[in-house]
């Protein structure tokens, strides 16, 4: 998106692609779905990025989705917008979207260049003047000029750093932008993973594996602080939880893990339901069915699976009538329903996340421009900047708003 919109407004555009291919990533969004935007009005939208929100709004106003949405259109991938917001390809896939933005930016002008990693920014005297290459790949570009026998250096007006973070490091985000805008002076925050599931350490963990829940209220416990808080889907694993409702939470979790706390999940397996109601429906339940055990009565609003597990943890034999059950039972059933707690023991790595939190600092960058406040004519765009959001297709449109915003700058040289 940065440097075809640099070469649409007129600039002579080099696009030095580390791997083999374009658009790695993209194109295993979502399954290869694609999740490539989310249609909330700004002020929500923004919100979704916590304490990055104020940075990206700029960015997200001059494109929105609704400019992305047409963009696509225009390049013929239709985009549809599902109920919650969500906004995928009508047909195709994650590499259609990928396959078109390629060809669009060619069309534009734009030399693509791949098999070509850049190892370092040139700059001067606060100025940027080109960047550096690896030399096996020198023979890919008219563009390049020998600068020593071990690099080549590409010269450039600006340059704009679109590298991604470290997360899903096959696909060749491997933090690179930030060594290099680190090396010219900027100050990078910690690279950690966000959107990442999370492991867990539970008696009952085996029996929930592969259950998948929507509507469950999930609370992140550090030490005895309340950090986060999300409602939504759920799913147990082997190794712990994952799910849109811990994804959008892990960051916090990675944080307080780090910092060698205590982290726990308290899950809400019927967040709609106050412990007092939950109470009054299952004294109503065990009275006409009380000749039934009650895990089966427990799972007349509970996966069977979860309810037997629920009463183990709670103390009770889950083949017990439910007429035998005393108060005290049924409070501890109705407290494992409501505050189900999982330690959380670590998170998985860069491989699994969906995304990078941290990574080059927001106080040295122009919001309305995306170039350095430290390096004239260096610019950024996407994963590389301490940008993260929740997931829902936010992450992609602040990658896509600001590719366009940096494009639009670096051509036209706005300050």
């Amino acid at each position: 998106m940065a440097a075809g919109r640099a070469a649409e407004l007129g600039g002579s555009v080099t696009l030095a692609e580390k791997m083999s291919s374009t658009a790695r990533k993209l194109r295993i969004t979502g399954g290869g779905r694609c999740n490539v935007t989310n249609v909330a009005m700004l002020n929500d939208f923004i919100l979704h990025f916590g304490a990055s929100g104020k940075f990206i709004r700029h960015a997200i106003a001059r494109f929105s989705s609704q400019d992305l949405i047409s963009f696509f259109k225009k390049l013929g991938v239709p985009i549809v917008v599902e109920a919650d917001g969500r906004a995928y390809p009508s047909r195709g896939s994650a590499e259609t979207l990928a396959r078109a933005l390629e060809h669009w930016s060619r069309t534009q002008g734009v030399d693509v260049v791949t098999g070509f990693p850049a190892r370092r920014l040139i700059e001067r005297d606060g100025r940027i003047e080109g960047i550096a290459v690896q030399t096996y790949s020198a023979r890919n570009s008219s563009a390049v000029q020998s600068a020593a026998s071990s690099e080549h250096v590409i010269q450039a007006d600006a340059v704009i750093l679109a590298t991604g973070g470290a997360s899903y490091p096959a696909t060749g985000s491997t933090g690179d932008g930030c060594t290099m805008a680190k090396r010219v002076g900027h100050r990078v925050v910690p690279l950690r993973p966000a959107l990442v599931p999370l492991l867990a350490r539970c008696k009952t963990l085996s029996q929930l594996q592969g259950l998948s829940l929507e509507n469950v209220e999930v609370t992140l416990v550090e030490g005895d602080r309340r950090v986060a808080q999300e409602r939504g889907e759920l799913i147990f694993a082997h190794f712990g939880i994952s799910g849109p409702a811990v994804l959008n939470i892990s960051r916090y979790a990675v944080i307080g893990i780090e910092r060698g706390s205590s982290v726990k999940a308290h899950i809400d397996f019927l967040p709609e339901q106050s412990d007092d109601q939950l109470t009054t429906l299952l004294l109503d339940q065990f009275n006409a069915h009380g000749n039934k055990m009650v895990r089966s009565v427990l799972s007349g609003f509970l996966p069977a699976r979860l309810a037997t597990a629920l009463i183990s943890t709670a103390g009770v034999d889950p083949d017990k009538k439910a007429n035998q059950i005393m108060s005290r039972e049924r409070r501890s059933i109705v407290r494992c329903c409501k505050e189900f707690v999982l330690e959380i023991s670590g998170h998985r790595s860069f491989r699994e996340a969906m995304v990078t939190s941290g990574g080059v600092d927001l106080s040295e960058v122009n919001p309305l421009t995306m170039e350095s406040k430290l390096v004239r004519g260096l610019y950024f765009a996407g994963e590389v900047l301490d940008i993260d959001a929740d997931t829902g297709g936010f992450n992609l449109q602040a990658a896509f708003s600001t590719g366009w915003l940096a494009g639009t700058s670096a051509s036209t040289g706005s300050s």
